[in-house]
């Protein structure tokens, strides 16, 4: 089971913020070890079909394996195309 959680809202003209959450704890795996993703985005409309969003992704894992970090946070930024 993953539990997800999403929401959106509108924010000025026609731009929106949306929020997903998940959350992963392993099957059979220790107490206390989980995953958490959050992504949090800002579409805004450029037309009807194309619009610009920015997004800042973090990861974190409560028992990362060798030297990784335990948490990882990433901006990226793109163009949405609807057809």
């Amino acid at each position: 089971m993953i539990p997800r959680l999403v929401a959106q809202k509108r924010l000025f003209d026609k731009a929106t913020l949306s929020q997903e959450l998940t959350s992963w704890h392993p099957f059979g795996s220790r107490f206390g070890e989980y995953r958490l993703k959050s992504e949090t985005a800002l579409t805004n409309p450029l037309s009807e079909k194309l619009s610009l969003r920015f997004i800042l992704i973090d990861e974190f894992n409560s028992d990362p394996t060798g030297a990784a970090e335990k948490n990882d946070l990433r901006i990226a930024s793109g163009l949405v195309a609807a057809f």
